[in-house]
């Protein structure tokens, strides 16, 4: 698998000399990516900006209310290689119970669909019928919303999209950029794994500036081995993103077009489930840049079905292990995106 560090130092370069050997870039349209123009707005690092920055040291994350929650470690650690083995086999084991499901339908008794409030309906059929499989509860994903700003660059305040007083009292800016990072598929729970989404936050601090910069943790729900459960989940959490954010423009007068998503592995295609439902309420948002997005149940799916061009007036993607699950990748092939990056030849 591409090495998450990587992609992220690809992203954070292609607004400059492409200075990595091996890259193919795709563009899928014909209007030319002028980078700081309207249809890509400039949210990126220079590589040796990005490689001086240091974690930002995270202690706690805290509710709007004063309650304390520990949903991030105050020492997150390396991920070990043994984590990868781990993701493969239960993406393997997931990908064979899929199929035995696919080849027996005479014996599928599994509901066609489920409600959850505030979120809607969800489908197995149409175009989620890719993945085959209904969401979990918000209950059980659990997912939070973790919001750093100037004020509280150190302490993530907590955004809950059932309670409007958390997005009341936060603090959010609507005149600051905002940029939310989602996650993909997890060996471990907490923030173990997170390292690279803390780094991330903190070298916009250092570049950007001031900005709304928010993590979506759904760990529980994008748990390893369990790959198809979190393939399953990422449209719930994408529609849970996509309601925190129309409350961000309720509430706060958040703009669209001020708003990028940055999602790695399944978190690309959350990102895309979320750009999809904001277009129909909020507006469409800037931009959507898609990490690795994974491949598994994804590669021959509907763009409605995926993380897919137009989910934001400009996507992107940057493919770094795209060479089938049999030879060890877990990244889409596919062109998805307005711009496609492909990281030495994408595999």
């Amino acid at each position: 698998m591409f090495p998450m560090a990587s992609s992220i130092s690809l992203l954070l370069c292609v607004s400059g000399v492409l200075s990595l050997q091996k890259i193919h870039v795709v563009q899928t349209q014909s209007t030319p990516w002028i980078e700081g123009g309207n249809t890509a707005p400039n949210f990126q690092l220079t590589p040796q900006q990005f490689d001086a920055a240091q974690p930002t040291a995270v202690s706690q994350a805290t509710p709007v209310n004063n309650q304390e929650s520990n949903v991030v470690d105050a020492n997150p650690t390396e991920p070990r290689m043994e984590d990868g083995g781990k993701m493969f086999l239960g993406v393997l084991s997931s990908y064979l119970e899929y199929e035995t499901f696919k080849n027996n339908k005479e014996d599928d008794n599994r509901p066609l669909s489920v409600f959850y409030e505030g979120l809607g309906w969800f489908y197995r059929n149409g175009s989620l019928s890719n993945i085959d499989r209904l969401p979990a509860s918000p209950a059980e994903v659990d997912t939070k919303f973790l919001l750093y700003t100037a004020p509280n660059q150190m302490t993530g305040q907590l955004l809950n999209y059932a309670n409007v007083s958390s997005i009341h009292l936060s603090n959010f800016q609507p005149g600051w950029p905002t940029v939310v990072i989602t996650h993909g598929f997890k060996t471990s729970t907490g923030t173990a794994s997170l390292q690279w989404v803390m780094l991330y936050i903190d070298a916009l601090f250092r570049r950007q500036g001031p900005g709304n910069y928010i993590v979506t943790d759904w760990s529980k729900g994008a748990q390893a081995p369990e790959y198809w459960a979190a393939a399953a989940n990422a449209p719930l959490v994408g529609a849970q993103l996509a309601r925190l954010i129309e409350l961000l423009c309720e509430v706060k007068g958040a703009q669209p077009q001020s708003i990028q998503l940055i999602g790695f592995s399944l978190g690309a295609h959350v990102s895309g489930f979320a750009g999809k439902r904001l277009k129909l309420t909020s507006g469409k948002i800037a931009r959507i840049v898609g990490l690795d997005p994974a491949g598994p149940l994804f590669e021959d799916a509907p763009a409605g079905g995926r993380l897919s061009k137009g989910d934001a007036d400009f996507v992107m993607t940057v493919h770094g292990s795209a060479d089938g699950v049999k030879n060890g990748g877990l990244g889409i092939w596919s062109q998805i995106g307005d711009v496609d990056f492909y990281a030495n030849g994408g595999k």
